[in-house]
């Protein structure tokens, strides 16, 4: 997809303007056929655009939003067996995250279901597989480059990266696609109408996972799930990178604690990162064999 990328200035375009034209009818159909009155669904629908905010604090402040607004409309609805569903949702955020990696690195056979659970994921994270792949390639290719890595820590603090980290992901991807195709007029329309459906097919999507589950499931199944994926993402993005005094990144391996260790167990590996970064083509990255040049590398860590 980076060839692509690289190749045809109309690409990440084209890719949302179908998903567009998919969404948005099923979004309708669905609509007719939810519990969902037009005034009721509009208290929902502001939740949905905090929740499609980069910054976290509005995505944690939309979950309240959706919890009142679920109690107070179809209070009926709700059981306290319903709560079951958070820890459920948490553990299949985590599974996306782990899941869109290895996809993006078509480290699933075969190549066609590496693409089908990328789009699947890419759906269940609202961005879209596409614009992931092409994101974290650039990530492989400009590791804790303070310019071109789409989430170097920057020495931030933990919280203020992760209010950071969407606008930088969007910063690196603006400046790959106009230093690969110039600033002329014409690709700066085609950036900015894809922007602009970026943030449409982000809404759609989410309103299509609250369309499908309902208010009940979608508040407290959907958005623990979403929420859970964006802290692994924060998480596993800022402290497997580390910058030195010498403003030098590295890339670590973490296993050092029950937290990396349950993580590493239940999700192939993941925060094995030095060795991803060796071998991306690996599903689990713990199976590293070592070559020479592979143990120089760790040695410098």
């Amino acid at each position: 997809m980076f060839k692509e990328f690289k190749t045809d200035p109309f690409f990440m375009l084209r890719y949302y303007i179908i998903n567009f034209i998919i969404l948005l009818p099923v979004d309708l159909f669905l609509y007719f056929k939810s519990p969902f009155s037009l005034p009721t669904l509009g208290f929902f629908l502001f939740g949905l655009l905090l929740l499609i905010m980069p910054n976290f604090r509005y995505i944690a402040c939309s979950e309240i939003f959706f919890i009142t607004a679920a109690l107070y409309f179809f209070q009926p609805d709700f059981s306290f067996w319903n709560l079951a569903l958070i820890p459920l949702g948490v553990i299949v955020g985590l599974y996306s995250a782990a899941m869109i990696h290895n996809a993006a690195h078509t480290n699933i056979k075969p190549q066609w279901l590496s693409r089908l659970i990328g789009e699947i994921c890419g759906l269940h994270q609202l961005g879209g597989f596409v614009g992931w792949v092409i994101t974290h390639y650039l990530h492989h290719c400009f590791p804790d480059d303070l310019e071109k890595d789409p989430h170097p820590p920057h020495n931030l603090q933990f919280w203020k990266f992760a209010d950071e980290m969407k606008n930088t992901i969007r910063g690196a991807l603006t400046r790959s696609y106009f230093e690969t195709w110039g600033e002329a007029e014409k690709y700066q329309r085609i950036w900015t109408r894809l922007e602009i459906l970026l943030l449409i097919n982000r809404f759609l999507r989410a309103l299509l996972w609250l369309l499908i589950f309902g208010p009940i499931s979608f508040t407290f199944f959907f958005v623990p799930s979403y929420i859970s994926n964006v802290l692994i993402f924060y998480h596993f993005n800022y402290y497997t990178h580390r910058q030195t005094q010498e403003e030098v990144g590295e890339i670590m391996n973490l296993n050092h604690n029950i937290y990396y260790k349950l993580m590493n167990t239940l999700l192939f590996g993941t925060y094995f990162h030095k060795n991803h970064h060796l071998n991306p083509n690996l599903f689990d990255p713990r199976k590293l064999k070592m070559t020479s040049k592979a143990e120089s590398l760790l040695s410098q860590a």
